[in-house]
């Protein structure tokens, strides 16, 4: 009788994580759109501070998810001796970053 290892491939699944980082950003803007809509806030505005909050942390909530799984399987794949094993949660780290970045721009403006 045969035996079959199940070997687990955290590497790639810290890499496929960061692909939630482009549906939280879509998420985000799609709730934005919304609030527009529902504040009645005309097209090529900027909403209201409060509304823009909203966004905002929902953007920051849906970010912190991809980013974390990316690290938690860059942990895995670091214990299994990869090397450059922690290189998917910083680029997700960086990205997360930049969006955020640019997102609090209207703060600011």
């Amino acid at each position: 009788m045969s035996t079959t290892t199940h070997k687990t491939h955290p590497m790639r699944n810290a890499w496929l994580s960061l692909l939630g980082i482009p549906v939280a950003v879509i998420i985000a803007f799609a709730v934005g759109s919304a609030l527009m809509s529902s504040t009645g806030t005309p097209e090529g505005e900027l909403l209201p501070r409060g509304s823009a909050l909203v966004v905002f942390l929902v953007l920051l909530v849906l970010l912190v998810i991809p980013v974390f799984l990316a690290f938690r399987f860059g942990r895995a794949a670091a214990a299994q001796g990869e090397p450059k094993a922690m290189l998917p949660g910083w680029v997700g780290l960086a990205i997360a970053a930049l969006a955020v970045l640019q997102n609090s721009a209207v703060f600011f403006a």
